[in-house]
């Protein structure tokens, strides 16, 4: 409804210099990126840069890449659907924190976003019942869903807004609104000073900035910390009148989507005269229950130019698919009354495609994990988060101690797939039929159950050694044949061949069929003084008769040797 078409949210397009992220490691602040010119010409403080190494980018998305040592930081820039339009005016901004090292390291970030709509450089900020005109902070306690910012709604040139509560993102610690020199002359720490104006020193003209911080935390040896935050374009309905009103809530959501979400009403005394007995009143539809807020405020007296904020959060009972409408009248006893409608499309719950992989059989061996999977995929046209996934064994079964019950996805795009693995530990002894559930569950869908069944099966396979011997006065020469019986997939870490050098002498050693290079059966034989170690022994083969594995070839040195022997150890 605005004509903002092709006007900046930030200052100095095309090349935003004036925003920029800080990297602070141990204590140290670097700015993301190469040296800039532009920015250490204008900061009062010498700057620390890290290492560029490179950028890519694909339709939607730019990504960079800078080293400062062992910290790596990757910075990732693409379109997002608005949580309020559905429409992409949003862009998602990212940070990957990698410590390299072999060493602890401290990281913490400071997003410093130079805010500019269009021509106007020093609109305030609007956070629940507060417009922010002076230097405030304001903790994560006291954080609101979004904050927007705009002059005026009788006539905006560009409303713009700042999402802070992503699904299953780390929430900032704190934002600092200040005047953008002082964000700007010093990377990371300052002293505050709660209601200093937004006029930076030296200058005439308000320069409204803000920073978004996530203090440092200790990220171990390969450790990644993860930083997300939304800008783009507010969607705020709007009714001019002598008492003008915003709107802003969702557009969509789905009505089994548990959390509650946030309504800002915004009311403009645009009249010209002061009103009087100003009075606020919502009307939500069926299904729509309010859990902070009234229904009805009394503002009192409402100066003329003067903005009054509303926020109220609401959460959906017992809510049904279908176009709802919200409501606001605004009146008071000296300007005329006004309304404003904005609707909200509730959705049926989407569902979540499942698709289950384990294999039906498990045969009873020496390796006692099993991996089973769940595939989540999207086929709805809009994305899914708050995404868990439980499995739930029989007793027979039970998870390592290094797996996981529940596995998260924070986003499931329109479309896309992911694949969520488990180990499974099954029992070495007794036989039977084990059924494996996976419950899959999120902000918007219903609970979803899958199915498998697993059975467990004996391993009839039986390793062997058969002697050709006869006597030593036919012929000194002779072979032992090791052989497996029933082969079903065996597998075996170790297993032994002893024998007497002082009865026989050792010649050869020949290696039978199984082991060609067209299969994925393996072996490995290593031979001592005394004895014969085979290690990795694998066969695939499915048969109920006898494989050959391999013929040792010995010299019979008495006339009744003894004979080689078999140890499988436990």
């Amino acid at each position: 409804n605005f004509d903002d078409d092709n006007q900046p949210l930030v200052y100095g397009r095309p090349i935003p210099w004036t925003s920029y992220t800080t990297i602070l490691i141990d204590d140290t602040p670097f700015v993301f990126g190469g040296p800039s010119k532009k920015t250490t010409k204008r900061t009062k403080t010498s700057l620390k840069f890290g290492t560029f190494i490179e950028q890519g980018v694909t339709q939607n998305t730019l990504q960079s890449l800078t080293q400062y040592d062992a910290i790596e930081a990757r910075q990732i820039l693409r379109f997002h659907r608005n949580p309020n339009s559905r429409a992409k005016d949003t862009i998602l901004i990212e940070y990957l924190l990698k410590n390299t090292d072999t060493i602890p390291h401290k990281i913490g970030t400071r997003i410093m976003l130079d805010t500019k709509l269009g021509q106007n450089d020093g609109a305030p900020f609007r956070i629940g019942n507060d417009a922010i005109t002076s230097e405030k902070v304001i903790s994560q306690e006291n954080f609101y869903d979004y904050w927007q910012t705009f002059d005026n709604l009788s006539s905006p040139n560009i409303i713009a807004q700042g999402t802070l509560q992503i699904p299953q993102a780390e929430l900032p610690n704190e934002i600092r609104l200040v005047n953008w020199g002082t964000l700007s002359d010093n990377p990371w720490d300052f002293k505050i000073e709660e209601g200093r104006s937004f006029i930076r020193e030296g200058e005439f003209e308000k320069d409204t900035a803000l920073a978004l911080y996530w203090h440092p935390i200790t990220l171990q040896p390969n450790e990644t910390r993860h930083i997300q935050t939304l800008y783009g374009l507010a969607n705020l309905s709007l009714s001019p009148g002598e008492l003008s009103i915003g709107l802003t809530a969702p557009n969509e959501r789905y009505i089994s989507n548990k959390k509650s979400f946030l309504i800002m009403a915004y009311i403009l005394n645009s009249g010209g005269l002061d009103a009087h007995n100003t009075q606020v009143t919502f009307h939500l539809p069926k299904g729509f229950q309010m859990i902070e807020g009234k229904k009805t405020t009394e503002i009192g007296l409402l100066k003329a130019g003067k903005t009054y904020q509303l926020p109220i959060r609401v959460k959906l009972v017992h809510a049904k698919a279908g176009k709802k409408k919200i409501r606001i009248e605004v009146s008071s006893q000296s300007l005329d009354p006004n309304t404003i409608d904005r609707n909200i499309t509730l959705l049926s719950p989407p569902l979540l495609h499942i698709h289950t992989n384990a294999p039906k059989t498990k045969i009873i061996d020496t390796n006692p994990y099993i991996e089973v999977s769940a595939t989540l995929t999207n086929k709805t046209h809009l994305k899914i988060d708050d995404i868990t996934t439980d499995i739930t064994l029989p007793s027979s079964l039970e998870l390592p101690v290094f797996e996981t019950k529940t596995k998260p996805l924070q986003t499931l795009y329109p479309n896309q797939s992911k694949k969520l693995t488990w180990l499974i530990k099954t029992p070495q002894e007794s036989l039977h039929t084990a059924t494996i559930s996976f419950t899959t569950s999120s902000s918007a869908t219903r609970d979803q159950i899958k199915k498998t069944t697993l059975s467990i099966q004996p391993n009839n396979s039986k390793l062997q050694l058969h002697h050709s011997f006869i006597s030593k006065e036919k012929t000194p020469y002779f072979f032992t044949e090791l052989s497996l019986e029933n082969p079903q997939d065996y597998q075996h870490k170790r297993t032994l061949i002893t024998y007497n050098p002082q009865h026989i002498q050792y010649v050869r050693t020949s290696i039978m069929h199984p082991f060609n290079k067209d299969n994925e059966n393996t072996l490995s034989l290593l031979k001592t003084d005394n004895q014969f170690i085979l290690t990795q022994l694998k066969i695939q083969e499915k048969t109920h008769t006898k494989t050959p594995i391999l013929q040792l070839h010995f010299k019979a040195l008495t006339k009744t040797p003894s004979l080689p022997k078999i140890d499988i150890p436990n």
